[in-house]
């Protein structure tokens, strides 16, 4: 699209703006804060299938140039904040896990000003800083939702089911068409059916969460079931190595708590529902053969390119160059860093000038960001948010809710264990998933400690004593 048409797509951002706040504002003011969550779930998967790459997308509602590129989660998370803070009383009581992402972001913060103070350029300051206020946001909209309306199963399978039917027919395409470019006004979309990286990764989780909403729904319908199960092999239709390891973390979580007795308590999965997952994963495999020609099926030669390809080889040797500077510099400013804005330097062999780049491990990234406080902050943020999904998973007498929360705490892992070999906090996308997954799994807490302290007000009533009609961890808009 071409550049003058800014002003256009402007235009159109800031009335979807306008019309988003209003909309934000009539849900939160009637009760349903669940539904602005749900919408801000749909806008994701829907850019994540439109828009398969994040960079390089021309002008449109997918890339809003405002001095720094910005995309519809950067436009739609303020706004959601802002309506939740218009129309509901902020909570008076925070948990553990809150308390500690709040000092996370407030130290963030403080590294965007240090960043500043040593002269990195503005641009990248911006850029990145923009995620984590996606983060942040999408966190406080969802954590603040009912975790039993948010998780119901009906809704979570038939959101599966319409996205995931979706990926499957892209997926095809991505292995048998051409990608298409559509340079419409305001909704310009390059490389369109295509799966990106980032839909990739987030779409095995959404598989997940598809198949647990079904068996928790007590049904077998295969047109939710096979669509689950096909959304997790979407990271063998393309070349990239993140993907996979993401992939492979969520298998690996999943096999390891369902040999746990609590999962044999909550999850009731039948010898049929192993057989409609394992015929999905064949005839895919099947379909794999016949596209390839009868040759190395499709998706075993995108694992081998990805894994095995000189091409691969040569980004892991860029990336243990940025990792040994990221050491180094540590030692010289192991507690402020280099503030946000910082990147590494890759030295290429000639005639392949030098280049700049983050750092493409979200540790080292925060390390050379906020120093070690950040990473602690950062870590201990995660390992709070971890230790309230599994108390939720164990304790809750809501199934519903402890099995969603579980599968929020899965796909959160898995997602962020790509930020192992990339820089996640520049991906809007996957701060996006981060934020709502991480956001529901306090949400879910919260729903806990609600319980726990009703049954117990219920329990002294019984007893004759008496106790306090709101318990310590009520909030203020419950």
């Amino acid at each position: 699209m071409p550049e003058s048409l800014t002003p256009l797509v402007l235009a159109a951002a800031l009335i979807g703006l306008g019309v988003s706040l209003a909309l934000f504002l009539k849900l939160e003011r009637s009760g349903k804060p669940e539904t602005a969550v749900r919408l801000l779930a749909i806008i994701l998967i829907f850019e994540l299938l439109a828009a398969p790459n994040e960079a390089g997308q021309p002008v449109g509602l997918f890339r809003v140039p405002v001095g720094v590129d910005l995309r519809p989660g950067d436009f739609i998370i303020p706004v959601a904040v802002l309506a939740r803070i218009l129309a509901r009383p902020l909570p008076h009581w925070i948990g553990v896990p809150a308390m500690l992402w709040a000092s996370f972001y407030a130290w963030y913060s403080v590294a965007v000003v240090t960043g500043i103070a040593w002269g990195n350029p503005m641009s990248d300051v911006i850029f990145q800083s923009r995620s984590i206020v996606s983060l942040a946001g999408a966190m406080f909209v969802a954590a603040g939702v009912d975790a039993s309306k948010i998780f119901a199963p009906e809704s979570i399978a038939r959101f599966g089911r319409f996205f995931g039917w979706i990926a499957v027919v892209i997926a095809v395409a991505h292995l048998t068409l051409t990608p298409l470019s559509l340079n419409v006004p305001v909704f310009a979309v390059k490389q369109l059916g295509i799966l990106g990286g980032d839909a990739r990764t987030v779409l095995p989780v959404l598989g997940m969460f598809t198949l647990a909403a079904e068996v928790l729904n007590q049904r077998r319908r295969p047109s939710v079931l096979i669509p689950g199960a096909a959304v997790f092999m979407t990271p063998f239709v393309a070349v990239q190595a993140g993907p996979y390891l993401a992939a492979l973390t969520l298998v690996l979580l999943v096999v390891g708590f369902s040999l746990t007795s609590t999962w044999r308590r909550r999850v009731g999965l039948k010898a049929l529902d192993i057989a409609i997952v394992g015929s999905a994963l064949v005839t895919l495999g099947a379909a794999s053969i016949f596209l390839s020609g009868g040759q190395s099926p499709a998706v075993v030669a995108q694992f081998e390119d990805a894994v095995l390809s000189d091409s691969q080889q040569t980004t892991t040797n860029e990336r243990y160059q940025l990792w040994d500077e990221a050491v180094e510099k540590f030692y010289e400013s192991p507690v402020w860093g280099y503030g946000v804005g910082v990147k590494g330097t890759i030295e290429r062999s000639w005639p392949q000038p030098s280049g700049k780049a983050t750092f493409h491990n979200i540790i080292f990234d925060i390390s050379m960001r906020s120093g070690g406080a950040g990473v602690l902050l950062f870590l201990g943020s995660l390992v709070a948010t971890v230790v309230a999904a599994l108390l939720v998973w164990f304790r809750c007498r809501n199934d519903t809710v402890a099995v969603m929360s579980l599968a929020c705490m899965l796909g959160m892992t898995a997602i962020l264990s790509r930020g192992g070999v990339s820089s996640m906090l520049e991906a809007s996308r996957m701060s996006l998933a981060v934020g709502l997954l991480s956001g529901l799994i306090l949400s879910g807490w919260r729903y806990m400690k609600v319980d726990e302290a009703r049954q117990e007000r219920l329990e002294g009533s019984q007893s004759g004593l008496r106790l306090p009609e709101e318990g310590p961890f009520e909030y203020a808009n419950s």
